[in-house]
């Protein structure tokens, strides 16, 4: 389980990485800002980044307008 923007989620199968969790989420093509318990995760550490049971993630995703 994780707690995603503050709700308490559970994932099947548990992702092991950020880049794991923007894949079953289907975000893994948007623009995002993700904080990992506290941290800003840079794009290119998604891959690297582990998530534990329990772990705060934060997701702020930009929409275009006009």
């Amino acid at each position: 389980m994780l707690y995603l923007n503050d709700s308490l989620r559970e994932f099947t199968p548990m992702p092991e990485t950020i880049e794991q969790l923007l894949i079953q989420l289907s975000l893994e093509k948007k623009r995002l800002i993700i904080e990992h318990n506290g941290t800003v995760i840079l794009p290119e550490q998604y891959k690297d980044t582990l998530l534990s049971d329990r772990d705060r993630i934060e997701m702020i995703h930009f929409v275009g307008g006009g």
